[in-house]
């Protein structure tokens, strides 16, 4: 879906939802994005919903048009917070500006299992100390243009 059609716009207002996810098929340009996130908006039925994204940086990035950004362990082997920090303003900065107010990032497993799949490249180290540093400098980087991180324990 790069369009909101007439039935999923019922179904946000009818149905009171509070958010919706985006994924890289939904994204296709900046214009198409706003515009997107707009009707997304306009459908709902009373409080502003959490338009969300899962822009980490590295092979998970989700904006076709957003500002290429190297994944967590790449920025876990400079060790600089500085850089991290960067990365989440300007992740912050761009989605902030096309409409999003929610990011699932950045990830802050801990990569305790070389050989998960899953996880992998997607954390900044197997050193649970620079895990937090590093993720507390991405997410006070990104707080600087109100979007949200989501931090689970």
């Amino acid at each position: 879906m790069t369009k909101l059609n007439p039935a999923i716009a019922n179904i946000i207002h009818h149905y009171h939802l509070g958010s919706v996810i985006l994924f890289r098929d939904n994204l296709i340009d900046s214009p198409q994005t706003v515009n997107l996130i707009n009707a997304l908006q306009q459908a709902r039925s009373n409080l502003p919903l959490f338009i969300s994204v899962d822009q980490e940086g590295g092979y998970v990035t989700r904006l076709r048009d957003g500002t290429e950004m190297p994944g967590n362990m790449a920025l876990g082997a400079t060790r600089s917070k500085q850089l991290s920090e960067l990365v989440g303003m300007i992740h912050g900065y761009e989605l902030t500006h096309l409409g999003f107010n929610f990011n699932f990032a950045p990830v802050v497993d801990i990569n305790n299992n070389q050989a998960n799949p899953i996880i992998c490249v997607r954390s900044y180290s197997d050193r649970p100390q620079l895990v937090a540093e590093m993720a507390n400098s991405y997410i006070q980087g990104i707080h600087r243009y109100k979007a949200c991180c989501l931090i689970v324990k």
